[in-house]
């Protein structure tokens, strides 16, 4: 029984210690936008009641259910007595989360951010978690799919893009700086708030020339489009000899394995070799997730159908092929207790950066309609080997930097791994 399955039997709303979670959209203190317009600035005000009824309640929750009580109850403290007059005189929720972000960095650990509406890591885990809780209906988004911050980008940056989104659709790309939505400066998620439906103007700075493209966002269930995208993203291309399969699996949990899943019984589980992306995108994912590359032949023999005009259509559950995954800083998580089987095993090699080192188990628990506190509530070991803060190195190293040519790179490189490895066979 996988650490996921017993924390989610235990209680639901923990089913997180497989969640991978960007470092956060904030900016670092006196990197944001100045200044808000009317509309963001009425959905983004708190009152210094606001600012007060936040922090004690984050302050409560770190200290009785923090993993470790030792820095919660000595470090924390310290640092809120420090600084409590100005967490407190926060005019805005970017300012507010700047600033409690900034306490949280003393808990030294993941799975440990405070969310608001202006993040979109806020509506994945109030998403997935309803999901996993099958009770709290989860705020829909006005979902674009290009999602900025974190992991050597700045809060405006763009750091991956799904599949089939509005962004991709639009030809938006990593590394991609967002500069404004509608003519008004961009702060975060709360710039595409009420434009689903309709098509906006999108600027952006790509190679330091400004550009503009139309956008259409979509409102959605965040988790169901990262689980769509896996979907999405399924594909299969050939080379010399070969036919080779492409899926990124941009989330864990139980839709995003379904998800997995119908994409390596189709047309992607028929090919000579496998790249699995495991770039970016969160986690929840449990080692379940790999059983369809562990399977052996003999165990799980290959089924036709045979419809009543004689139509033939073949079903296999493994894939025995060679596999090379994709990794990087933003394989967070479940991701990494993945790439940790997948590397320990043998059954796969590693290409990309060094996986985030994120791996503890956290809970998200709300503190009004427009804030939460994601919170690491368990320590977590893989295999006797903690990977908090030390994360899984890549079998060859090739480093991205944010930016569109550095993720093509990573992708050529593992294609090129698989298809030497195809020739050894």
């Amino acid at each position: 029984m996988t650490l996921a399955r017993i924390i989610f039997q235990w209680q639901p709303s923990l089913l997180a210690c497989l969640m991978l979670i960007p470092s956060g959209p904030q900016p670092a203190s006196g990197a944001g936008p100045a200044t808000t317009t009317a509309g963001q600035d009425q959905a983004l005000k708190v009152t210094a009641a606001d600012c007060r009824r936040a922090l004690d309640k984050v302050d409560e929750l770190v200290k009785t259910r923090f993993y470790n009580k030792a820095l919660a109850t000595t470090e924390w403290p310290k640092y809120i007595a420090a600084h409590r007059s100005e967490i407190l005189a926060s005019k805005d929720l970017i300012e507010l989360s700047e600033r409690m972000n900034a306490a949280i960095k003393v808990l030294k650990s993941s799975h440990c951010e405070f969310v608001t509406i202006n993040d979109e890591t806020y509506y994945f885990l109030r998403s997935i978690f309803s999901v996993l809780g099958k009770k709290d209906k989860a705020p829909a988004i006005d979902f674009v799919g290009a999602i900025t911050g974190g992991v050597n980008c700045g809060h405006d940056k763009v750091r991956f893009v799904l599949d089939g989104s509005p962004a991709q659709k639009a030809g938006i790309q990593i590394g991609d700086q967002i500069v404004s939505v509608e003519g008004k400066p961009f702060l975060g998620q709360v710039s595409f708030s009420n434009t689903a439906g309709r098509e906006i103007r999108l600027s952006f700075k790509r190679k330091g020339r400004i550009r503009a493209v139309a956008i259409k966002p979509v409102l959605r269930d965040d988790y169901g489009e990262f689980v769509a995208a896996i979907k999405n993203s399924a594909r299969t291309f050939n080379v010399p000899g070969a036919t080779l399969g492409y899926v990124h699996l941009w989330s864990g949990g139980p839709l995003a394995h379904q998800a997995l899943f119908e994409v390596l019984d189709g047309k992607v589980g028929y090919t000579d070799g496998l790249i699995l992306d495991l770039r970016g995108g969160y986690g929840a994912n449990s080692t379940a997730d790999l059983d369809f590359f562990y399977r052996q032949p003999s165990n799980y023999p290959a089924m036709v159908s045979i419809d009543r005009q004689g139509g033939r259509h073949n079903a296999k559950e493994y894939y025995d092929k060679p596999v090379v995954a994709l990794i990087d800083g933003g394989a967070r998580s479940g991701k990494e207790i993945l790439a940790y089987s997948l590397k320990k095993s043998g059954r796969a090699k590693l290409v990309g950066e060094r996986t985030a080192g994120a791996c503890v188990a956290g809970t998200i628990i709300a503190i009004d309609r427009r804030m939460a506190l994601y919170l690491a509530v368990f320590d977590v070991e893989v295999g006797g080997v903690r990977l908090e803060g030390i994360g899984v190195a890549p079998d060859e190293e090739v480093v991205s930097g944010c930016s569109q040519e550095g993720w093509d790179r990573q992708l050529a490189v593992a294609t090129k791994l698989l298809v030497e490895q195809l020739k050894r066979n």
